[in-house]
């Protein structure tokens, strides 16, 4: 016998055994609750009309499968020796280094590219420039695929799988380095893998572990302020997340194959971040963040636009954004997409490297989004200034006026009732109910004190008097307009008024009369 047909043969013995190890366990009392801990499904009556009702044969179906013990892992058990002997009939699954797996379109998705380079590198670079004109700033990344950041350790199915995709990624790189909009998250894990192996994905998962997402979140702060982010201060917290294995269970191995993952959290000790979520009937609600303290933060509004991926790095990401806002890719048509857009100050969208096609096609180069994508950047946010100042410094008189308290922060203003109807100090948009400004910082009232080089008023209720309404972070090209309208550019002086550090502007409100 040939050790060919040896082979053979052993293979379809195994197979065979396998395949009737269900109905072998049956017969010495084995059954689905016994073997899988958990309660079968119960055989479904078929009396009266019940035969009538579709649902009595998926449930008729369900008792069937649960009645046959080991199913599951006969299943699961024969594509993992399939998989061993390098012969698979799974074609979705690539074994690589140790008992690593890798989803098949981490080397093939790649290779079956289908929207056009060129075309993306100018509609991206219209992006670009359609941000800069509303002044924001647009950023695009590639989450890589686990079969990319392992690439430099493959070896047989894993390495021939690969070779293809290596040249259609370096490709894709050279354009995306045309546009200026992204920056190369692969590398750097790249080169975390050549320090520490097998710490950055999931052996029998897809996804990024969260010391990879530490890494992310730090790279994505450190383009926008390199001097903010403190690796140290991430932390697990008790909440765990499970891993399911997505690519074990292409094998039919259901169970949990890697143990549950504490989550990781950019713990900061001087900022406060609190979370909030809106349901919108989508794959996941939408998340938003607000975070302010002592330490800094990036100022006005973020979008991230996001999938699976940045699963493993919002936690650790949020705490340095003053607002910004999570939306999953599949949910941009049910989340008030565009009015966000054109409310923030910068946009990140990220897009796991394997899922590339459908991002490319239904959204940042499909024409229907290209243009309602584009105004929404390029327009600028509908604010005046100067007549919300105004709308600030009445709205904080009238209410000193009608309750007799002062209050030091438009915080105080919408919890309190004494304004029937007040809804924050903007013209127009959203209500940020922190009584934060969404792109200047913190409005607030200054107590009225010689030592802050305000003349106003120490108390209220007192003589006709006044106070100041303070405003954190007003671009200089701002304050100087404001300095025109208000006192005729007499460059802070004296007037209504006053610029103090770090740009916090001063309004001096409309006299109170006596109480």
């Amino acid at each position: 016998m040939t050790r060919s047909r040896a082979l053979h043969l052993a293979v379809f013995g195994l197979f065979f055994l396998l395949l009737v190890s269900p109905w072998l366990a049956g017969l010495f009392g084995a059954s689905s609750d016994t073997v899988e801990r958990r309660a079968p499904a119960v055989r479904p009556s078929l009396r009266g009309g019940a035969l009538l009702d579709v649902d009595t044969f998926a449930d008729l179906n369900d008792w069937v499968r649960d009645a046959t013990p080991l199913r599951g892992d006969a299943t699961g058990w024969l594509n993992r020796f399939w998989l061993a002997w390098d012969v698979s009939p799974k074609s979705n699954v690539v074994e690589g280094p140790g008992e690593t797996l890798f989803l098949a379109e981490d080397f093939t998705a790649p290779c079956r590219q289908q929207y056009d380079l060129d075309e993306m590198t100018t509609q991206f670079a219209a992006y670009a420039e359609a941000a800069k004109a509303g002044g924001k700033e647009w950023v695009f990344l590639i989450a890589p695929d686990k079969g990319s950041v392992l690439d430099h350790r493959l070896t047989g199915r894993a390495d021939w799988a690969a070779a293809c995709s290596r040249d259609a990624r370096e490709e894709l790189r050279a354009a995306l380095d045309e546009t200026g909009v992204s920056f190369d998250l692969a590398s750097m894990l790249i080169e975390a893998d050549r320090v520490e192996p097998g710490r950055w994905y999931y052996e029998h998962d897809s996804h990024w572990t969260f010391d990879a997402g530490g890494l992310v979140a730090e790279r994505i702060v450190d383009h926008f302020d390199s001097t903010l982010f403190v690796a140290e201060e991430i932390e697990p917290i008790q909440r765990s997340l499970p891993i399911r294995g997505d690519v074990y269970g292409r094998l039919g191995i259901l169970k949990l194959r890697d143990e549950p993952d504490p989550v990781q959290v950019s713990l900061r000790s001087d900022v406060t971040t609190n979370r909030s979520e809106v349901q919108i009937g989508g794959t996941r609600t939408v998340r938003t963040y607000l975070s302010s303290g002592d330490g800094d933060v990036l100022a006005g509004r973020t979008v991230v636009v996001h999938d699976s991926m940045m699963n493993f790095v919002e936690r650790q990401l949020a705490s340095y954004f003053e607002h910004i806002d999570f939306i999953h890719w599949d949910d941009l048509a049910k989340a008030d997409f565009f009015t966000k857009v054109n409310n923030a100050d910068r946009v990140i969208t990220v897009r796991v490297e394997r899922n590339l096609n459908a991002a490319m096609n239904s959204w940042l180069l499909n024409p229907n989004f290209t243009t309602q994508f584009s105004e929404a950047l390029s327009t600028a946010r509908d604010t005046d200034l100067g007549l919300e100042l105004q709308v600030a410094a009445e709205a904080m008189r009238r209410f000193t006026q009608d309750t007799g308290v002062f209050v030091q922060t438009f915080n105080d203003l919408l919890q309190g009732d004494g304004i029937e109807g007040w809804m924050g100090p903007y013209v127009d948009g959203e209500i940020y109910t922190t009584g934060t400004h969404p792109r200047y910082g913190d409005w607030g009232a200054e107590p009225s004190t010689t030592s802050s080089g305000l003349t106003a008023c120490e108390t209220i209720p007192g003589p006709p008097c006044g106070t100041w309404v303070s405003l954190a972070g007003v671009p200089d090209v701002l304050t100087d307009e404001l300095d025109a309208e208000f006192d005729g550019s007499d460059g802070f002086e004296s007037g209504r008024l006053r610029r103090g550090e770090d740009n916090t502007l001063f309004f001096y409100t409309f006299e109170l009369a006596a109480r």
